[in-house]
Protein backbone atom coordinates (compact mmCIF):
# COMPACT_ATOMS: atom_id res chain seq x y z
CA UNK A 1 0.00 0.00 0.00
CA UNK A 2 1.39 3.28 -1.07
CA UNK A 3 -1.82 5.50 -0.68
CA UNK A 4 -5.10 5.25 1.58
CA UNK A 5 -6.57 2.15 2.31
CA UNK A 6 -8.95 0.86 4.68
CA UNK A 7 -9.80 -2.34 5.44
CA UNK A 8 -12.63 -4.06 7.21
CA UNK A 9 -13.95 -7.19 8.11
CA UNK A 10 -11.52 -9.25 6.26
CA UNK A 11 -8.86 -12.14 7.32
CA UNK A 12 -5.31 -12.90 5.75
CA UNK A 13 -4.11 -16.00 6.67
CA UNK A 14 -1.55 -18.69 6.31
CA UNK A 15 0.39 -16.07 3.62
CA UNK A 16 4.31 -15.12 3.18
CA UNK A 17 6.62 -12.81 2.20
CA UNK A 18 9.97 -11.34 2.61
CA UNK A 19 8.58 -8.08 4.05
CA UNK A 20 4.77 -8.20 5.54
CA UNK A 21 3.29 -11.63 5.81
CA UNK A 22 0.05 -10.27 5.65
CA UNK A 23 0.16 -6.79 4.97
CA UNK A 24 2.90 -4.01 3.46
CA UNK A 25 2.19 -0.35 3.83
CA UNK A 26 4.57 1.30 2.24
CA UNK A 27 4.22 5.34 3.27
CA UNK A 28 0.35 5.05 3.17
CA UNK A 29 -2.16 5.81 5.26
CA UNK A 30 -3.26 2.31 6.74
CA UNK A 31 -6.98 1.53 8.49
CA UNK A 32 -7.56 -1.62 9.95
CA UNK A 33 -10.99 -2.56 11.52
CA UNK A 34 -11.99 -6.45 12.61
CA UNK A 35 -9.36 -7.47 10.29
CA UNK A 36 -7.62 -11.30 11.52
CA UNK A 37 -4.76 -11.57 10.32
CA UNK A 38 -3.69 -14.82 11.19
CA UNK A 39 -0.43 -17.70 10.65
CA UNK A 40 1.19 -15.19 7.87
CA UNK A 41 5.22 -15.22 8.33
CA UNK A 42 7.96 -13.11 6.95
CA UNK A 43 11.60 -12.31 7.59
CA UNK A 44 10.40 -8.59 9.18
CA UNK A 45 6.78 -8.00 10.40
CA UNK A 46 5.35 -11.52 9.68
CA UNK A 47 1.38 -9.97 9.78
CA UNK A 48 2.46 -6.24 9.28
CA UNK A 49 5.28 -4.39 7.93
CA UNK A 50 4.90 -0.62 8.09
CA UNK A 51 7.49 1.47 6.49
CA UNK A 52 7.01 4.89 6.75
CA UNK A 53 3.70 4.85 6.68
CA UNK A 54 0.74 5.59 9.18
CA UNK A 55 -1.27 2.37 10.73
CA UNK A 56 -4.46 2.39 12.61
CA UNK A 57 -5.44 -1.00 13.29
CA UNK A 58 -8.84 -1.24 15.77
CA UNK A 59 -10.95 -3.76 16.74
CA UNK A 60 -8.91 -6.79 15.18
CA UNK A 61 -6.26 -9.12 15.97
CA UNK A 62 -2.89 -10.59 15.09
CA UNK A 63 -2.22 -13.85 16.06
CA UNK A 64 0.20 -16.52 15.98
CA UNK A 65 2.48 -14.63 13.07
CA UNK A 66 5.92 -15.41 12.55
CA UNK A 67 9.33 -13.62 11.31
CA UNK A 68 12.73 -12.84 12.48
CA UNK A 69 11.87 -9.63 13.79
CA UNK A 70 8.07 -7.78 14.59
CA UNK A 71 6.26 -11.37 14.74
CA UNK A 72 3.19 -9.38 14.57
CA UNK A 73 4.13 -6.01 13.37
CA UNK A 74 7.32 -4.70 12.60
CA UNK A 75 7.20 -0.95 12.10
CA UNK A 76 10.27 0.88 10.44
CA UNK A 77 10.23 4.93 9.94
CA UNK A 78 6.77 4.96 10.74
CA UNK A 79 4.77 7.86 11.14
CA UNK A 80 2.33 7.24 13.67
CA UNK A 81 0.96 3.40 14.59
CA UNK A 82 -2.23 3.35 17.27
CA UNK A 83 -3.27 -0.36 18.24
CA UNK A 84 -7.00 -0.21 20.37
CA UNK A 85 -9.48 -2.60 21.27
CA UNK A 86 -7.48 -5.88 19.76
CA UNK A 87 -5.39 -8.79 20.08
CA UNK A 88 -1.82 -9.14 19.71
CA UNK A 89 -1.56 -13.09 20.77
CA UNK A 90 0.51 -16.02 20.52
CA UNK A 91 3.07 -14.00 18.07
CA UNK A 92 7.22 -14.81 17.30
CA UNK A 93 10.34 -13.94 16.90
CA UNK A 94 13.26 -15.76 17.69
CA UNK A 95 15.11 -12.49 17.82
CA UNK A 96 13.06 -9.27 19.27
CA UNK A 97 9.46 -8.17 19.19
CA UNK A 98 7.25 -10.87 19.24
CA UNK A 99 4.12 -9.11 18.90
CA UNK A 100 5.69 -5.57 17.71
CA UNK A 101 9.14 -4.26 17.18
CA UNK A 102 9.54 -0.31 16.41
CA UNK A 103 12.34 1.38 15.01
CA UNK A 104 10.86 5.05 14.60
CA UNK A 105 7.53 7.30 14.88
CA UNK A 106 5.04 7.66 17.13
CA UNK A 107 3.43 4.32 18.73
CA UNK A 108 0.02 4.05 21.24
CA UNK A 109 -1.13 0.82 22.30
CA UNK A 110 -4.70 1.10 24.66
CA UNK A 111 -7.03 -1.54 25.52
CA UNK A 112 -5.37 -4.16 24.17
CA UNK A 113 -4.24 -8.09 24.69
CA UNK A 114 -1.15 -8.32 24.65
CA UNK A 115 -0.27 -12.25 25.64
CA UNK A 116 1.63 -15.46 24.56
CA UNK A 117 4.04 -14.02 22.39
CA UNK A 118 6.90 -15.61 22.19
CA UNK A 119 9.91 -16.88 24.11
CA UNK A 120 11.45 -13.32 23.30
CA UNK A 121 10.34 -10.17 24.08
CA UNK A 122 6.99 -8.86 23.06
CA UNK A 123 7.47 -5.44 22.73
CA UNK A 124 10.74 -3.68 22.01
CA UNK A 125 11.24 0.14 21.29
CA UNK A 126 14.75 0.82 19.79
CA UNK A 127 13.57 4.51 18.92
CA UNK A 128 14.33 7.64 20.97
CA UNK A 129 10.29 8.46 21.62
CA UNK A 130 8.67 6.10 23.97
CA UNK A 131 5.93 3.54 22.77
CA UNK A 132 2.54 4.76 24.82
CA UNK A 133 1.33 1.50 25.92
CA UNK A 134 -1.02 2.50 28.78
CA UNK A 135 -4.40 0.60 29.97
CA UNK A 136 -3.31 -2.66 27.83
CA UNK A 137 -3.49 -6.21 29.68
CA UNK A 138 -0.75 -8.51 29.64
CA UNK A 139 -1.60 -11.36 30.88
CA UNK A 140 -1.63 -10.56 34.68
CA UNK A 141 -2.66 -7.69 36.79
CA UNK A 142 1.01 -7.11 37.75
CA UNK A 143 1.23 -5.72 33.68
CA UNK A 144 4.62 -6.66 31.51
CA UNK A 145 7.67 -8.51 32.72
CA UNK A 146 10.31 -5.48 33.24
CA UNK A 147 13.94 -5.93 34.52
CA UNK A 148 13.50 -7.65 37.75
CA UNK A 149 9.54 -7.51 37.80
CA UNK A 150 8.05 -11.15 36.39
CA UNK A 151 4.56 -10.34 34.97
CA UNK A 152 3.06 -11.31 31.51
CA UNK A 153 4.86 -10.29 28.15
CA UNK A 154 8.04 -8.73 28.33
CA UNK A 155 8.57 -5.30 27.12
CA UNK A 156 12.09 -3.73 26.24
CA UNK A 157 13.29 0.21 25.29
CA UNK A 158 10.99 3.18 26.02
CA UNK A 159 7.97 1.61 26.82
CA UNK A 160 4.92 3.37 29.06
CA UNK A 161 2.87 0.76 30.58
CA UNK A 162 1.44 1.56 33.73
CA UNK A 163 -1.43 2.15 34.80
CA UNK A 164 -2.24 -1.45 32.79
CA UNK A 165 -5.49 -2.80 32.56
CA UNK A 166 -6.96 -5.27 35.59
CA UNK A 167 -8.96 -7.54 33.33
CA UNK A 168 -8.80 -9.01 29.89
CA UNK A 169 -10.61 -7.47 27.51
CA UNK A 170 -13.78 -8.72 25.62
CA UNK A 171 -11.19 -9.82 22.60
CA UNK A 172 -8.48 -11.37 24.75
CA UNK A 173 -9.18 -15.53 24.80
CA UNK A 174 -7.05 -18.18 25.18
CA UNK A 175 -6.99 -21.55 23.93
Amino acid sequence: NRGDLQLENVGFIANSAINGGAIYNDGGDMRLTGVDLDTNTADYGGGIYNYAGQLTVTDSTIRANSSILGGGIYNEDGQTVEISDSALMNNSAPQFGSALYTTSGAVHLSGNCILGNGAGIAVVNISRATVDAVGNWWGTERGPTLANYVGGDSVEGRVDVYPVSVAPPARCYTE
